[in-house]
């Protein structure tokens, strides 16, 4: 992930949830990367893809982006 993370520019954090998995069997991640946005009250509002695709050029929906536009009201 580190070498992902590295590769792909992330600018968030991310978790490394170590050999027992401690986390991911808490939320229930079903692909990777998975993410998990909370509200400022730290309850979980969306859990899912980031979107339709690993390659930008070919993403046509944008699911965490969507789910972070409808936190705000944007």
């Amino acid at each position: 992930m580190k070498l992902r993370a590295q590769d792909k520019g992330f600018n968030f954090p991310y978790l490394y949830d170590g050999d027992d998995q401690i986390v991911a069997e808490k939320y229930g991640p079903q692909a990777t990367p998975h993410v998990f946005i909370f509200d400022k009250e730290k309850k979980l509002r969306y859990t899912g893809r980031i979107d339709d695709s690993e390659k930008i050029q070919n993403v046509s929906v944008s699911d965490a982006r969507n789910a972070i536009d409808a936190l705000f009201g944007w």
